[in-house]
């Protein structure tokens, strides 16, 4: 719809460069708008796990500034019974692969243990506390 002229705004839940913005973009000017304060404060208060990300100036054609957005984390979400064990080893082998993930996502590049340990209003599950003690971010 926004290619063809039927739409002139829409939302994209993704990594940046999103494939779907590149394509628009190749067939019409497109324009981001940046979140304000205000704005993200409400968002923010009403669920934490979502956080003011930029997107580069360059991203995408013709954006020649950083644009402030809403953004969230990915999370794995996993039984509470699931045993402790399990889910240490999980959180465990996802912060050793760092890169090999990156290599698949771009925007986990840099993924640190304390960045995994974010609190966003959800509780963690018993494993993967363990793990995040143990490597001192928590």
């Amino acid at each position: 719809m926004m290619k063809d002229g039927h739409a002139q705004v829409f939302t994209l839940g993704t990594t940046a460069p999103a494939s779907a913005v590149m394509d628009l973009a190749s067939a019409r000017d497109v324009k981001l708008v940046p979140v304000d304060d205000k704005t993200f404060n409400a968002v923010k208060q009403a669920n934490p796990g979502h956080n003011k990300l930029i997107i580069k100036a360059g991203t995408y054609p013709k954006q020649d500034k950083d644009v402030p957005v809403i953004g969230y984390s990915t999370h794995v979400v996993v039984a509470c019974d699931l045993p402790e064990a399990t889910v240490y080893g999980m959180v465990k082998a996802m912060a050793a692969n760092v890169d090999d993930m990156a290599a698949v996502v771009k925007a986990i590049s840099g993924m640190t243990p304390k960045d995994m340990a974010l609190d966003i209003g959800v509780p963690f599950h018993k494993g993967a506390v363990k793990f995040y003690k143990e490597v001192g971010a928590m």
